[in-house]
């Protein structure tokens, strides 16, 4: 169906299926620093919700990224509290697991394979196999399909009705 060539890991690949969904990675220290870093800015927002900005919007000037945080005994109880326990709640998610079902090179492939734009995979027409056929051959088929006569006819207008606004 396609004069391309697939490598033994593409083949693998595709002879998956259709329906295989690769996993997708979590990063649980990246969320645990998110959670954290959320919790920082909200005791930042607190601290200073009566301060008027002192800067002019226009000021482009370049500032390193500051990791100062207000001391917790100074910062609302009621915050602190709220901080914790969705940190906590968070923590104790039940995340997806942190192993892929695709092996780094099934992943590389993926991503040729999605990026190949001369490529259509399709549902084999009997069994469970996944078919490649060459883009082209694919849209030529189906204009063929859709310029049969004796199956279709061809509309001059549009059947379904557009919408008025009332």
């Amino acid at each position: 169906m396609s004069k391309v060539s697939l490598t033994d890991t593409e083949a693998c690949l595709i002879g998956k299926g259709l329906s295989f969904v690769p996993t997708s990675f979590i990063d649980r220290k990246g969320i645990q620093d998110s959670v954290k870093d959320l919790g920082r800015r909200l005791k930042i927002k607190f601290f200073f919700r009566s301060v008027q900005k002192a800067y002019a919007k226009n000021d482009k000037t370049f500032v390193n990224k500051s990791k100062w945080t207000r001391p917790e005994k100074s910062v609302d109880p009621k915050l602190l509290s709220c901080i914790k326990a969705f940190t906590e709640e968070v923590n104790e998610l039940n995340l997806l697991p942190e192993k892929r079902n695709l092996t780094p090179s099934e992943l590389i492939a993926l991503r040729q394979l999605r990026n190949n734009r001369n490529i259509v995979f399709k549902k084999a027409d009997k069994g469970p196999s996944t078919g490649i056929m060459d883009k082209v051959r694919y849209l030529t088929e189906g204009y063929r399909q859709l310029n049969n006569s004796v199956h279709y006819k061809k509309l001059n207008n549009q059947i379904i009705l557009k919408k008025h606004k009332h």
